[in-house]
């Protein structure tokens, strides 16, 4: 088996992206980006480093995604009655999509090494990880669109 080199074409794209995000959405699509950016960078250098040191799943998943989400909000739309409307209405379902993923996960017995690469990531020196209450994270984290 092989694979095929395609950071390139990639780029390519991404540049492409964020080029026409630019051009017709001006101001806001920079915005946008930089939302972007900041959204990665706290998913990669915040949520993952804290999840291997032990602090618990769900709590941080919470907060890093309401955090995420008023971030996003405000800065892309500003400041306003709507904008508030719509970050607590975003509130409300990232909680609720939070409690039932709780309940689902336990409900269904489903435990966090369903995900691809758990059980590297535990014989890796990472036994005390756990993984199921990492899954239920994922589940409001992706469910709320970061």
């Amino acid at each position: 088996m092989s694979d095929h080199y395609r950071l390139d074409k990639e780029a390519v794209l991404l540049i492409l992206f964020f080029t026409l995000l630019i051009v017709f959405a001006g101001k806001r699509g920079l915005l946008a980006i930089f939302s972007f950016v900041i959204t990665i960078l706290t998913l990669w250098k915040i949520l993952v480093p804290a999840y291997l040191n032990g602090v618990n799943p769900v709590w941080l998943g919470m907060g890093i995604t309401l955090l995420l989400t008023c971030i996003i909000i405000f800065f892309v739309y500003g400041f306003d009655i709507k904008t508030v409307c719509g970050v607590l209405g975003s509130f409300l379902g990232i909680f609720t999509t939070c409690i039932m993923g709780i309940i689902f996960t336990d409900l269904f017995k489903i435990h966090g090494a369903v995900m691809l690469n758990s059980e590297t990531l535990l014989y890796s020196g990472y036994q005390n990880l756990n993984l199921t209450s990492i899954f239920m994270s994922s589940i409001f984290i992706g469910a709320s669109g970061q």
